[in-house]
């Protein structure tokens, strides 16, 4: 993926990264999901450490496996028996229908436990960081904001301008049809990427109008889905907060200020799958759609 788009909210930042030189090559992103596992990875505190069951969920939902808290279930004639809350489909063992329920999917506990690990995230370069309910709203009167705000993120001729993105987790497979022949079916079988595109177009035209006269703030969406794929935007906004907080880190009066290193978080399965006694217990904080926890 081109680092530098025309089209980015992030193109004035990303341009001042390129190579200055005439002819020089154009910064390309790579994002390769599992890679992280080649490395170590150790919990910063004892709320981000996993329990055995949550990562064998994590790395069996993202490889397409039978999740094992799914699997365990009641099968009849080896075909799951276990009826999600919403009454209208069966668990599959895969967690297709679970990860796209508009009704008991617990997308409300998942998501917010992402934005609760961004936050943070930010501020580890000296960036003041809204989340929530702290977000500027989108306009006069209005009460819809964006999840996380980070203040005079962005620079160009006329100044600096906040930065609010919202996140919305998207899912691969379709798991919440009518026709239970599509459930477990890709839904953009010739394009991997398009549910993120979808999202992300759903995200803008959501805030176009609340946000797109607003001189101090600019908007983009922040996708990324239950396989680990990411949106262009998102991984553009994780690559640009990596430069600036090595930058700040090596920089001598930042130096002792965080300790942190920008680690690439993926969402944690225990808000998407759960128990079937639990699902009575959490509510879906989606948007729309069948394939977009937000």
């Amino acid at each position: 993926m081109k680092a530098t788009d025309r089209d980015s909210a992030l193109r004035v930042e990303m341009s001042a990264l390129e190579e200055q030189a005439d002819g020089g090559k154009a910064r390309e992103l790579h994002w390769k999901p599992m890679s992280w596992w080649l490395g170590t990875l150790r919990p910063t505190t004892v709320d981000d450490a996993w329990a055995p069951a949550i990562w064998q969920t994590f790395f069996t939902s993202t490889l397409g496996l039978e999740v094992p808290v799914l699997s365990s279930l009641p099968r009849h004639h080896n075909l799951p028996a276990a009826k999600c809350g919403c009454k209208k489909f069966l668990l599959d063992v895969h967690g297709d229908h679970i990860s796209t329920c508009t009704a008991y999917s617990g997308a409300t506990k998942a998501h917010d436990w992402m934005v609760g690990r961004l936050g943070p995230l930010f501020r580890t370069a000296g960036h003041r960081v809204r989340t929530q309910h702290g977000v500027s709203t989108s306009a006069e009167n209005r009460q819809k904001r964006g999840d996380v705000e980070i203040l005079n993120y962005l620079q160009d001729a006329a100044g600096s301008r906040n930065l609010v993105f919202d996140l919305a987790v998207t899912h691969d497979r379709i798991g919440s049809s009518a026709q239970p022949h599509h459930n477990g079916l890709l839904s953009h079988p010739h394009d991997l990427d398009a549910p993120l595109h979808v999202a992300a177009r759903k995200k803008i035209n959501t805030y176009r109008d609340q946000y797109a006269n607003h001189r101090n703030i600019t908007f983009m969406p922040a996708i990324t889905s239950t396989s680990s794929r990411m949106h262009g935007e998102f991984l553009r906004l994780l690559f640009l907060q990596a430069h600036r907080e090595t930058t700040a880190h090596f920089t001598p009066r930042h130096r002792h200020a965080s300790a942190t290193t920008l680690r690439l978080i993926s969402l944690s399965p225990r808000g998407i799958l759960q128990w079937p006694e639990e699902q009575s217990r959490s509510g879906c904080g989606q948007d729309g759609g069948n394939a977009d926890q937000s």
